[in-house]
């Protein structure tokens, strides 16, 4: 799921989520169950036309069926792109 929203002629804002559970094919299956979740906000501010600078928070959690804890993780993400034809 993403939702993106233009605030004005040169921003835009989203945000986003997903979540996945993956488990083997059949009984005799030896791969481990796992959940998988992350959320993300970002956004894309255009300055020139050629230039952007975007950014993003994005959270991820997975739990493995055999494991007694789950993982979290924390990201944060900016950076500058350049599309040189950009319209």
């Amino acid at each position: 799921f993403r939702l993106s929203r233009r605030l004005g002629p040169v921003t835009n804002v989203w945000v986003g989520a997903r979540a996945i559970t993956d488990s083997g094919v059949g009984n005799s299956s030896d791969y481990v169950e796992t959940d998988y979740a992350t959320g993300s906000v970002g956004f894309d501010w255009r300055f020139t036309r050629q230039f952007s600078l975007v950014g993003a928070y994005t959270y991820i959690y997975r739990k493995y069926a055999d494991a007694d804890s789950s993982a979290q993780s924390n990201a944060v993400n900016l950076g500058v792109v350049y599309a040189p034809k950009r319209l």
